[in-house]
């Protein structure tokens, strides 16, 4: 599980989720510590990032909308399937 995980991190952040100063695996809901999950979303002074869309994790538990549409696109289309859907039933939209 831990493999696949790490499988996942790696394909997202070359995906094109690392951007200049936008630290990707902050939880862009939450407030304090390293990875922005010391308050978690929802509670005291937490706050959300303004744009969900450059961030790989929610809130320290759940990938944002868009990693979930990365981590759907490789297993319909590839490389997280073996084999890959050929051809995939559908297209998942980039947004």
């Amino acid at each position: 599980m831990v493999e696949l995980i790490l499988i996942v991190f790696f394909n997202l952040c070359n995906a094109g989720f690392f951007s200049g100063k936008i630290k990707t695996f902050e939880a862009c809901c939450g407030k304090g510590g390293s990875y922005n999950v010391n308050e978690v979303c929802g509670t005291g002074d937490a706050k959300a990032c303004s744009d969900p869309s450059k961030h790989i994790n929610w809130d320290g538990y759940h990938f944002t909308e868009a990693a979930y549409r990365l981590v759907a696109k490789g297993l319909i289309e590839g490389p997280f399937a073996n084999p890959p859907l050929k051809p995939p039933p559908f297209k998942i939209p980039k947004e």
